[in-house]
């Protein structure tokens, strides 16, 4: 880390800019599955975007580009994961200037961190949206259970708060991303994929077709934000819920 910090504040430009390149390559270790360099590595990350804050202005999309992870992996079912995940998405809120998020780090439901972050996002970043929902929709394809459950929770939520964001095109590929889970092997992911693409379908009905109409309804609904309820009432099983931090991250994360 002090290297880092050496690197970052070098008087040598090319030599700043390659430290700060190589904490943007950190972000893809994340999807690790070896649970043990994953663990470490997200840590890792975290640390060093806490580390370089006077650097946020530089960082901010490569936050934004590791926050599907992040969020997806709170549902891992390896403890150490998932508690490297809370640490660095704490980080990640204060880099982001979220007010919120942190209070949801010693007890959780899934769902409702996903709701508040998306909420986060609308507000902070709302032109990202569209983007996170693309990374997301990949994970639809992954192997593990857990991360397709996942997957469509976060989608969904981010779907709903940037409805006005998405164009025809956007709500067709996303349709088509979902519908090859909407008979999943694992009936959660059946049952949650058709609430998702309900969802879809709703939000398809009511999109405008005049360019004219959808720019006055994207400035009125950054001018009115809507209050989301839960879309799914999801309980996660088997997935280490209301784990307490135990080796002092939370209180790195305040200093």
């Amino acid at each position: 880390m002090v290297l880092f910090r050496n690197w970052v504040n070098d008087s040598n430009p090319a030599v700043s800019k390659l430290s700060l390149q190589k904490i943007a390559t950190m972000a893809p270790v994340i999807n690790q599955t070896d649970t043990g360099i994953q663990s470490m590595a997200i840590r890792h990350f975290g640390e060093l975007l806490r580390d370089m804050n006077q650097y946020t202005w530089m960082l901010n999309a490569v936050v934004l580009e590791s926050l599907v992870p992040l969020i997806l992996f709170l549902e891992d079912t390896e403890t150490r994961v998932v508690m490297a995940c809370k640490h660095t998405l704490a980080i990640c809120a204060l880099e982001l200037k979220w007010s919120t998020f942190p209070q949801f780090m010693e007890h959780y439901s899934f769902e409702m961190v996903v709701l508040n972050i998306c909420n986060n996002i609308f507000i902070s970043h709302g032109s990202y949206i569209t983007d996170l929902i693309s990374d997301s929709l990949g994970f639809l394809r992954s192997s593990r259970v857990y991360l397709r459950r996942a997957a469509l929770i976060l989608t969904g939520y981010l779907a709903t708060l940037g409805r006005h964001l998405l164009l025809k095109d956007d709500i067709e590929v996303m349709l088509e991303a979902v519908e090859r889970v909407l008979q999943d092997e694992d009936p959660l992911v059946e049952e949650l994929a058709k609430t998702t693409y309900e969802l879809f379908k709703k939000i398809a009905h009511n999109l405008t077709s005049s360019v004219i109409k959808q720019s006055f309804r994207r400035l009125f609904n950054f001018i009115y934000i809507k209050k989301v309820k839960l879309l799914y009432n999801y309980n996660s099983p088997g997935s280490p819920m209301e784990i307490k931090e135990t080796d002092n991250c939370e209180e790195d994360v305040e200093e």
